[in-house]
């Protein structure tokens, strides 16, 4: 069996897709692997949150949910600006762009799924969100991420990956979507 993800992107002008990649990352943080350990051993763990402070999960509760709404740069999948190489110990993004549009911002549409699909021998699953620049200026998008809540507030980045840069123009918009599967 194979774990995988790959990060698919489209960039968007008036709708329609103006270009397009695929990454592949390799970047599950520190806090993937703690949080399964937290669910599947039913045991409470001390993991370090986005904003660098340690909270004890606990054994039992949702602790993969990444449905962020629109306009919520803290749940589902993010994107920055910095270029630092991801670590194991990655929090958060290196340099995130926040929510606005004002310079250096970007707007975040709502976090979408496409339910698991089996074919074969693989299951796969998407994670979507859409990102609008608006800010009157271009943005070069560098770094995406998944960010999971756990017991109500608690944010952790379980997932951080730098890429290519992506130069989205004032009004263009970046689908983001993250495939995340299994293969036997």
């Amino acid at each position: 069996m194979k774990i995988y993800s790959r990060l698919h992107w489209k960039l968007l002008e008036n709708e329609k897709v103006v270009k397009h990649g695929t990454v592949i990352p390799h970047s599950f943080v520190k806090a993937f692997p703690q949080l399964l350990y937290a669910n599947m051993s039913s045991t409470n763990t001390t993991i370090t949150d986005f904003t660098n402070t340690p909270l004890v999960v606990g054994a039992t509760g949702q602790h993969f949910k990444a449905d962020g709404l629109s306009g919520d740069p803290t749940l589902g999948i993010n994107i920055g600006t910095g270029t630092v190489a991801p670590t194991i110990n990655d929090i958060w993004m290196q340099s995130y762009i926040p929510v606005g549009t004002g310079a250096g911002q970007m707007l975040y549409g709502a976090v979408s799924f496409i339910a698991p699909v089996v074919t074969g021998g693989k299951c796969t699953f998407f994670i979507q969100r859409i990102f609008t620049n608006n800010s009157g200026n271009s943005i070069a998008v560098s770094e995406v991420g998944i960010t999971v809540n756990s017991f109500g507030a608690d944010r952790f980045t379980i997932e951080r990956t730098v890429i290519a840069p992506i130069l989205v123009l004032n009004t263009q918009s970046l689908q983001i979507n993250y495939e995340i599967g299994v293969t036997v």
